[in-house]
């Protein structure tokens, strides 16, 4: 148990380290461009509700991604004589968005089975708290932050592959964790653009991204025999 409190508090150290970049990237960049703070009326008055339902469809088709393509790499393991790979993490391998993977398996303990290193209710809020607080910046950052710089370029055409380059470098944010969580975070990215351009407000994709890694983080807390159960 030492041994696992350590490994958590060095990962800890990097979330912390990281937070901090991002902070201060976002910082600057503030000074420097004008982010999509306010919006229309009607999209403040959607911002939450849209981020909501973009959170939990980026949530369902996350799981749908990770588990077709982890099925397909189990298949093609079968086939080349390897075994498959493990199924490890929270629901059936689906892991939050961005770097607050880290903050959900550094922060939470294990519960494969009822009893196992059962954190405290202030150990619980701190860790969720950690996953809250990188979405937050990573939306700032992403959707925010890089998407008023794409705006500024032109023509079009530029402006439009700028934008795809973001997206496709959240999704490869991700690549330690395997191709699948490449491809699974995809939706959260795509969908939180969607949002963020159709309200016009950041607001809406910091909800979305708030709204999938708390998803995600609830369910991975429950015992393993469970999570294997769920879609």
């Amino acid at each position: 148990m030492l041994r696992a409190r350590c490994a958590r508090l060095r990962r800890f150290s990097f979330l912390a380290l990281y937070a901090a970049l991002l902070l201060i990237v976002v910082a600057v960049g503030l000074t420097q461009l004008h982010m999509a703070w306010s919006g229309n009326r009607l999209g403040l008055l959607c911002c939450i509700p849209l981020g909501a339902l973009a959170g939990s469809s980026a949530v369902a088709c996350d799981r749908v991604i990770i588990a077709k393509l982890r099925h397909t790499a189990s298949r093609s393991g079968e086939q080349a004589g390897k075994s498959p790979p493990a199924r490890s993490g929270l629901v059936a391998g689906v892991r939050p968005a961005g770097v607050a993977t880290g903050a959900a398996q550094a922060l939470t303990p294990r519960r494969d089975r009822p009893g196992d290193d059962v954190e405290s209710v202030a150990d619980s809020a701190f860790a969720l708290g950690w996953v809250v607080l990188i979405a937050i910046l990573e939306e700032l950052g992403y959707r925010g932050l890089l998407l008023a710089a794409c705006q500024r370029l032109h023509p079009t055409v530029v402006m439009g592959a700028a934008v795809l380059a973001t997206l496709l470098w959240f999704g490869l944010i991700h690549l330690s964790f395997g191709w699948p969580h490449v491809a699974g975070k995809l939706p959260l990215g795509a969908l939180a653009l969607v949002g963020a351009l159709v309200t016009g407000t950041v607001f809406t994709a910091v909800i979305s991204h708030v709204w999938f890694n708390t998803q995600i983080w609830l369910a991975g807390r429950q015992p393993r025999d469970r999570r294997e159960g769920m879609p």
